[in-house]
């Protein structure tokens, strides 16, 4: 990449043949929203607010559908369960 940081506008021309033009600036002082207002690179505050809350929620949800399938895997298990030694299958 250093390599390319040495190349003259000049040299550019004369390999491709004809000028290169340049019609975009790379970054801009204030980046600017698609509304026109500046912006800042963290975003708006109230955006992260929401993913927070969104990760809590999400968070809450996946723990107790993991607890409901545990509950209902010990329950299934407990009615399955081979009787005692001493017992015999008919009462």
């Amino acid at each position: 990449m250093s390599a390319l940081c040495s190349v003259e506008d000049a040299e550019v021309a004369e390999v491709l043949g004809f000028p290169l033009i340049t019609k975009a600036e790379p970054y801009t002082a204030h980046p600017v929203g698609p509304d026109g207002r500046p912006t800042t690179a963290e975003g708006d505050d109230s955006h992260h607010k929401w993913m927070v809350a969104a990760v809590v929620v999400m968070s809450i949800l996946v723990l107790v559908v993991f607890l409901a399938f545990l509950f209902l895997a010990h329950r299934w298990s407990a009615e399955k369960k081979p009787p005692f030694v001493g017992q015999t299958l008919f009462v």
